[in-house]
C-alpha cells in the first residue's frame, strides 16, 4: 500500500504533466493587430514610452526609449503629433533611440506606436519643451547652502559616543548586579 505522502506527490505530478501537454501558447498569429507568438507572456503588450528628460530644450537630442512592446516591430515616434523618429524593438520589445525635439515651446505630448496597431502597444507622455536661453526654473537667492554643516555632523558624532558609554556603563552595572546576588 502506498503511504500518502507518496500518493499526493504521484497525483500532483500527473496533474503537472497533464497541464503541460495541454497547454497552448496564447499567440500563435503574427499578423498585424497581434504580437509575435515568441512573446506569449504577458499576453499582450502593456507599452510604456519613456524620455531621457521630461523638460528638453527645442532642438535637444534625447533619448526616447520604451518597454512592453510588441517585439520585433518597427515603433511611431511622435513629438506633438510630428513624426521624429522609428525606434526597432528588440526580442523583448525595448528601444531606445535618440531624436531632436521640434519646437516651439511648451507642453508637448511625446508617443510611442507599436506597428501592430493594438491600443495596449502605444504610449504617450508629456514633457515641458523650453525654449533655448531659459531655464524654467523658479528664482532663488543665496545658493542654498549645504544641507548639513561641519557641527551638526559633530553633535551627532557626540550623541553616538554618549550611546555607546551609556550601554557600556550599563552593562557593566548589570555585571555588578548579577555577580552581587550569587
Amino acid at each position: 500500500m502506498l503511504s500518502p505522502l507518496l500518493a499526493l506527490v504521484l497525483l500532483a505530478l500527473a496533474l503537472v504533466t497533464r497541464m503541460a501537454a495541454s497547454a497552448q501558447p496564447l499567440r500563435t498569429a503574427s499578423a498585424a493587430g497581434v504580437c509575435d507568438a515568441s512573446r506569449s507572456y504577458p499576453p499582450a503588450p502593456d507599452a510604456t514610452v519613456q524620455v531621457s528628460t521630461t523638460n528638453p530644450y527645442a532642438g535637444e537630442k534625447v533619448k526616447v526609449s520604451g518597454i512592453h512592446y510588441c517585439p520585433n516591430e518597427d515603433v511611431d515616434i511622435t513629438i506633438a503629433g510630428q513624426h521624429v523618429g522609428t525606434g526597432h524593438t528588440d526580442g523583448n520589445g525595448t528601444f531606445d533611440p535618440h531624436v531632436t525635439v521640434p519646437g516651439p515651446a511648451g507642453d508637448k505630448q511625446v508617443c510611442g506606436i507599436g506597428a501592430s496597431g493594438l491600443s495596449s502597444d502605444q504610449d504617450c507622455l508629456i514633457i515641458d519643451v523650453r525654449a533655448k536661453g531659459t531655464t524654467n526654473q523658479p528664482a532663488t537667492t543665496g545658493g542654498g547652502g549645504t544641507a548639513m554643516t561641519g557641527v551638526e555632523i559633530a553633535l551627532l558624532g557626540v550623541l553616538a559616543l554618549v550611546l555607546v558609554l551609556a550601554g557600556v556603563g550599563m552593562t557593566t552595572l548589570g555585571r555588578h548586579r548579577r555577580a552581587a546576588r550569587v
